[in-house]
């Protein structure tokens, strides 16, 4: 980021950004080993969809309340820069979705093999 023109706060600013959205994702996503993210609903674990969103209110405050832009040296983002993070963090997603189709794909392998499972 750096090397493209932009300044030291500014990537910071966006690093920390994407990287609260990435925890999200992951987050949400690894509520099962197994099953798909896309099948689990949201609401089955308030807890954690209270977490995730508590984390997102807590950077938009850092990045808009002069006392936390200060203690971390952040500010506001655009929401084209939002957007990007949003689409970036979702890769996560896809990656971990891949990999538990790639569990599923090996054990209806098994069953079929052995016909046990």
């Amino acid at each position: 980021m750096i090397r493209a023109g932009w300044s030291e706060e500014a990537a910071r600013n966006v690093l920390l950004l994407l990287m609260v959205l990435l925890q999200n994702v992951e987050a949400g996503n690894a509520r099962s080993e197994t099953r798909s993210g896309l099948v689990i609903g949201p609401w089955v674990n308030p807890t954690l969809l209270g977490a995730a969103a508590l984390a997102v209110v807590l950077q938009v405050a850092a990045m808009h309340w002069g006392p936390l832009q200060r203690a971390l040296a952040i500010g506001p983002v655009n929401l084209e820069t939002w957007l990007v993070c949003f689409g970036l963090s979702l890769t996560v997603f896809v990656a971990i979705e891949l990999h538990k189709f790639s569990w599923w794909v090996r054990g209806r392998g098994v069953r079929v093999r052995g016909g046990r499972q």
